[in-house]
C-alpha cells in the first residue's frame, strides 16, 4: 500500500495512477489521515497478453539455429582446454 499526501498525489499524478493501473493500493492522505484511496476500473485494467514475442520470430534469420551457426557460437564461448592450441590473431 503506498500513502501519499495531497500535495505529493499532485506532483507525481501519473505516477500513482500507473500504479494503480498494476494493482497496487494508493491512499491520499491529508498529513496522516487518509481520505481517499485510488482505485483502477475493472474495465482499464491491461489484460495479460500470452505470445508477445510472435513479431519476433518472423524476423529471425533463416540461419538462426543452423548447426554451422551454433558450432561457431560455441567456439567463441568455449574456454580453452589444455592441449589446445593457443588462438592467433
Amino acid at each position: 500500500m503506498t500513502q501519499t499526501t495531497i500535495h505529493e498525489a499532485k506532483t507525481h499524478l501519473s505516477r500513482l495512477i500507473r500504479q494503480a493501473l498494476d494493482g497496487e493500493e494508493v491512499v491520499i492522505a491529508n498529513r496522516d489521515k487518509p481520505l481517499v484511496r485510488l482505485e483502477a476500473l475493472a474495465s482499464a485494467r491491461p489484460s495479460q497478453k500470452f505470445g508477445g514475442l510472435r513479431h519476433w520470430a518472423k524476423r529471425k534469420g533463416k540461419d538462426f539455429n543452423s548447426a554451422t551457426l551454433n558450432r561457431a557460437i560455441e567456439q567463441d564461448f568455449r574456454q580453452p582446454q589444455r592441449g589446445d592450441p593457443l588462438p592467433s590473431k
